[in-house]
């Protein structure tokens, strides 16, 4: 028996990015799948890890130079892999999928956002033109992606693609053996920690507004602040930080997973204040399972979805993200009350042990697998 060849494209997404590569790709590489990643990067290269064969093809900057080169490349490089199955990540690969199919071959897209809903908040499309182009997109998903098995990264995507047939629901929760094995001390001086891309719409100036409140109630508190971050971004952050004399503003930008982990591990607090934006408000931020999973009580948003995990696991704190001293008030207390503080970090921590992990969901993965290859494979063995 031969193993059966799966192929996982992104013209996006990194080559080690958490859900693809560590989660997904390593998940089908130790069920005995014979496993690749397509990903676009600085130079085209071959390499192997944790049984995971990465293609890299040279990566083109900008939006539209991406879908007009980048995909491409990643595409025809697929294509010469001659796989059973392609496992596709990103809207822009859609057109890719209809030529697979016609070839003969399995497909599965992985939704990671509701590009519909999405749109009608992205800063760089004119907000006049959003709903137009929210339709739009919604019309060609309705072609592209009849017929198509879909993983669904959020369960709220569900009801808006309720004609999908085929489809699994696949949340993109913690590593849970990696983030154990990290023990750090924390750090001297009272820490806030965040997790993630960096932008106004995450809270990033609303952390900022929060904690010049913090420091004038005579607490100093240190931002470890742990991913990828725009320029533009990071110089409104760190001239705001200046104007306020906050000088424990830390802006790491993209750091390797178990580097950011370890990071965010030694501080007293993390943070998942996101704005009441639709797109956030009906999907969870996988840094809120994370800060669990580390064991630091959470400071998050009071969205119903996230008080039903921060609340109901006793884990943290949530607030109005509008609301600067709200937020403020959250950080005093926990840090003025460290005993509860470790309480709430502890119950956290035991909640996605029991429910909030990988190994929960990869189980969903493998049998999706199972599912659309169907009579063809059994654990990843061809018949």
């Amino acid at each position: 028996m031969t193993k059966t060849k799966v192929v996982h494209i992104t013209s996006v997404h990194p080559a080690y990015d958490i859900r693809i590569f560590h989660k997904e790709c390593r998940t089908l590489a130790a069920a005995g799948y014979d496993t690749s990643i397509v990903v676009p990067q600085t130079e085209a290269s071959i390499s192997l890890r944790d049984g995971v064969t990465t293609v890299a093809v040279k990566q083109s900057r900008g939006r539209f130079r991406r879908v007009l080169l980048t995909s491409p490349r990643v595409a025809h490089q697929a294509f010469h892999l001659k796989a059973a199955l392609y496992h596709l990540h990103d809207p822009e690969l859609l057109i890719i999928a209809v030529l697979l199919r016609v070839m003969g071959k399995k497909v599965v897209f992985d939704m990671h956002e509701n590009l519909p809903r999405a749109i009608l908040t992205k800063g760089w499309i004119p907000a006049v033109a959003r709903p137009a182009i929210s339709k739009f997109v919604w019309l060609l998903e309705r072609i592209f992606l009849s017929g198509l098995p879909i993983i669904f990264a959020e369960e709220s995507y569900v009801k808006d693609y309720s004609w999908v047939s085929t489809k699994a629901v696949i949340m993109n929760m913690p590593l849970l053996a990696e983030i154990q094995s990290i023990h750090e001390k924390k750090n001297n001086i009272p820490s806030l920690g965040y997790l993630g891309m960096v932008t106004e719409g995450r809270g990033c100036m609303q952390i900022l507004r929060a904690l010049d409140l913090v420091k004038k109630e005579g607490l100093n508190v240190r931002w470890e602040c742990v991913g990828r971050v725009t320029a533009g971004i990071r110089d409104e952050m760190n001239s705001f930080a200046k104007s306020c004399n906050l000088d424990e503003i830390r802006i790491w930008g993209s750091k390797d997973a178990t580097e950011a982990w370890r990071i965010i591990a030694r501080c007293h607090i993390g943070a998942a204040i996101l704005a009441p934006d639709q797109n956030y408000i009906e999907s969870y931020p996988t840094k809120l399972f994370e800060y669990m999973a580390l064991g630091i009580p959470v400071i998050a948003s009071n969205f119903p979805l996230y008080r039903t995990i921060v609340e109901g696991e006793r884990c943290g704190i949530c607030v109005d993200p509008l609301r600067v001293d709200e937020i403020a008030l959250a950080i005093l207390y926990l840090l003025k009350n460290p005993t509860i503080a470790a309480e709430m970090g502890e119950s956290g921590k035991l909640a996605v042990e029991k429910k909030y992990n990988w190994n929960i969901e990869k189980l969903k993965l493998l049998d999706f697998y199972k599912q659309v290859l169907g009579a063809r494979e059994k654990n990843g063995m061809e018949l």
